[in-house]
């Protein structure tokens, strides 16, 4: 063995021992804290039983003379734990900044006792999981800094059926981000309601979402911002399609119909269809068109999969007069930009 491959073994030998003691060293540290019982100072949103829903924000000691900040998003109807994350080195200053800024947002933030922050987070955890909801990312270590280092049994006293019945509050793209299995068996489940809404605690949601933006340079968020619809538009027409898939959905379930697979895309397809074909009509020198039915289905691996799933939102569609009435069954008003009160319903042809 030459002299040079000799020191490049002994190297990345050496490489490999420190990645395996800097990985020893950060999860004893969580797995001290969490043994170690010591002073712990936790805060919540004080209408967290009205709302169902719970911000937990904690800050302790750390070995070393440090301080570790950790923060959850408890959901009490539904899907147990939404969010998990956490920071080293912050100060107290800091922490009460993350308080200070929830009251400006309109959340009253109150002092509770580090056993109740632990029962609602170990209990979120675990029914998470029986709800088939993932876990946010590094879930336990997060909730190894307030003490809570199993789950499987936890206390679930806290967390209430309103109406006899789990209710889940959130939009569908948030439902697909957050549930492990099927979203058609979730909304067949008869022990669960589907609430097409925001909380005013989204926001805890939204913070990595600012930091990201702040890593683009200027020219690079103009661009970014020429090249996309504006953010409220965008809002607005994710609402549309969350509520039309609900009331498809569950009209479909009602009329002795299974649900497409596709439905979802389907929907997509006729959403677009119509907004072209208002676009078309409220700018007849522009650009914008009423798509033939092959031109829309070119993106999809199964046009004919589409065919029948559009069939299905058809047959829905066809029930109103005016597009204002099909909104009114979504829960909407009928002034919802872009679409007016006497314009025909867009239908692809059969």
């Amino acid at each position: 063995m030459s002299r040079q491959n000799k020191k490049e073994r002994q190297r990345l030998k050496r490489k490999r021992k420190q990645t395996q003691l800097r990985k020893e060293r950060n999860t004893s540290v969580f797995r001290k804290i969490a043994q170690r019982p010591g002073p712990i100072e936790v805060y919540i949103n004080a209408d967290w039983r009205r709302m169902g829903e719970a911000s937990i924000m904690a800050l302790r000691d750390a070995p070393g003379g440090t301080r570790l900040f950790a923060a959850f998003l408890v959901d009490l109807w539904c899907s147990g734990l939404k969010d998990a994350f956490g920071r080293s080195d912050v100060t107290r200053d800091e922490f009460l900044d993350r308080i200070n800024d929830a009251a400006h947002r309109g959340v009253d933030m109150i002092p509770i006792d580090p056993p109740t922050a632990q029962r609602l987070v170990a209990g979120a955890m675990r029914l998470s999981g029986e709800n088939g909801f993932r876990l946010p990312h590094r879930a336990d270590r997060w909730a190894s800094v307030i003490g809570v280092t199993s789950y499987a049994d936890a206390d679930l006293s806290d967390f209430e059926k309103p109406g006899g019945k789990y209710r889940y509050v959130g939009s569908m793209p948030d439902l697909r981000k957050r549930l492990v299995g099927s979203i058609g068996q979730f909304l067949k489940r008869a022990d669960i309601e589907f609430v097409i809404g925001s909380s005013p605690l989204d926001y805890l949601d939204e913070d990595y979402d600012e930091e990201v933006a702040d890593d683009f340079g200027d020219d690079e968020m103009n661009d970014l911002n020429e090249s996309h619809p504006p953010p409220e538009f965008v809002e607005q027409i994710d609402e549309i399609r969350d509520r039309a898939y609900v009331a498809i959905h569950n009209w479909l379930l009602g009329a002795g119909q299974i649900p497409h697979p596709r439905l979802q895309d389907g929907i997509d397809v006729a959403l677009t269809a119509a907004i072209l074909e208002s676009t078309a009509r409220e700018n007849p020198d522009g650009r914008a068109a009423m798509p033939s039915l092959e031109d829309a289905l070119t993106r999809y691996d199964d046009p004919d999969a589409m065919v029948a799933a559009i069939r299905q939102v058809k047959q829905f569609m066809e029930q109103f007069e005016t597009p204002e009435r099909m909104l009114e069954a979504f829960g909407l008003g009928g002034d919802e930009p872009g679409i007016e009160e006497d314009a025909p319903i867009p239908l692809f042809p059969k």
